[in-house]
């Protein structure tokens, strides 16, 4: 009989399950571990998304067939400003230290001004090819 790393249960041979770094854990804690792990690469998601925000909204300058680029920057920012709003969603942003959660915030903000000034280009292209028409 061996103990739980986790929870300090007696475990028999048959009912030992090991943790990534090799601990000795029982079915419960090594669920509970599974479900941080999970979380934790939700967590990674969002900050991923929120910096994919920034960097499609910086390419929309250069190349935006039919708005893609800007269409997914603005998804993009809001999904990851979002998830900080939401509070369904702290189980994961949780795991997102206060530093990296200000630049997502940060880029995703700055993605959304950016995507503001390609929809005004866009309008002001739009006017001039209007008046030019006429």
């Amino acid at each position: 009989m061996q103990p739980c790393s986790g929870c300090g249960v007696a475990l028999a041979q048959a009912d030992i399950l090991y943790t990534t770094d090799a601990q000795i854990v029982c079915a419960a804690c090594s669920a509970k571990a599974d479900l941080v792990e999970t979380d934790k690469r939700a967590a990674n998601t969002i900050r991923s998304t929120g910096f994919a925000s920034f960097g499609f909204a910086i390419a929309s300058f250069v190349f935006n067939p039919f708005l893609l680029c800007t269409i997914l920057s603005v998804v993009s920012a809001f999904y990851a400003l979002g998830s900080f709003w939401n509070p369904n969603d702290q189980r994961y942003t949780k795991h997102i230290s206060r530093g990296a959660r200000f630049w997502v915030m940060t880029a995703a903000a700055v993605a959304l001004l950016l995507d503001v000034l390609v929809a005004l280009q866009l309008l002001r292209v739009m006017f001039l090819i209007s008046t030019h028409v006429r």
